[in-house]
């Protein structure tokens, strides 16, 4: 066995030191990399309507903002608007929706009528189905499932609702931080990049 010489190596440990810091590196601002697209690419899209908002408002100041900031700051606002309500409206609607498939499932089970099938009323065999204590055990354990199925889908609608605002608030905050000023100086900064 000859004797390992580390200058034969060094090149390839160097290599996965690199490697593993950038896998590392990405793992850690991958969230932060796709905020930031996302908001160049929502300024780039809406890149036609800030320049019509921009002709609105000359190049003097207003107070202690220019016309650019003005425009910038609106069309933003308007991205955001855009954004939000939909998803507020989609939101409400899903909430009203769990909350109406809940009660009709607990009226369902209460009447019997598990699967929407109503019984003549004159049938024997319905009645006997009703009255079996095998059918009311299982009317007993399909009326807890579902009020342990409807507190869960309550309770994690909630808890979606406050994490995602907690953590999708960071997040929009920096997109409309990097909206802004993509607005405000995007034709600047690709002059000096070109």
């Amino acid at each position: 066995m000859g004797i390992i010489n580390l200058k034969d190596y060094s090149i390839h440990i160097i290599g996965l030191f690199f490697l593993i810091v950038s896998v590392i590196s990405v793992i850690m601002l991958g969230s932060f990399i796709t905020t930031l697209l996302t908001a160049l690419i929502l300024a780039y899209v809406f890149y036609p309507l800030y320049r019509v908002v921009l002709k609105l408002f000359p190049k003097s100041k207003y107070l202690f903002l220019s016309g650019k900031d003005i425009a910038a700051f609106l069309v933003t606002g308007l991205v955001i608007l855009l954004i939000l309500i939909p998803s507020v409206v989609l939101l409400n609607t899903v909430t009203k929706e769990l909350n109406v498939l809940y009660v009709l499932g607990q009226q369902r089970i209460g009447k019997g009528e598990l699967f929407g099938i109503d019984c003549p009323k004159d049938s024997n065999l319905c009645e006997r189905v009703a009255k079996s204590p095998l059918f009311i055990q299982f009317r007993f354990y399909l009326n807890e499932n579902f009020n342990t199925l409807g507190k869960s889908l309550i309770d994690s609608t909630s808890d979606f609702i406050f994490k995602s605002l907690t953590k999708h608030g960071i997040n929009l905050v920096i997109v409309l931080f990097v909206m802004f000023f993509a607005f405000r100086d995007g034709s600047e900064f690709s002059q000096r990049v070109r």
